[in-house]
């Protein structure tokens, strides 16, 4: 499978909350098509993940 890459300058803009919406929906598609579950707060998933943790 193909998949297109990805600058740094964009993650890095999307880390910091910089990125455009249409980005943002674009990488989350492209994550959720591999298998990464985005989960809303409050809720845990079964097995191992990653979430943000609170400041």
């Amino acid at each position: 499978m193909s998949r297109p890459g990805l600058h740094r300058n964009t993650l890095n803009k999307l880390d910091r909350g910089e990125g455009k919406a249409s980005t943002v929906q674009h990488v989350r598609l492209a994550l959720e098509a591999q298998g990464i579950q985005f989960l809303s707060d409050g809720y845990v998933s079964l097995g191992e993940g990653v979430s943000f943790k609170e400041k």
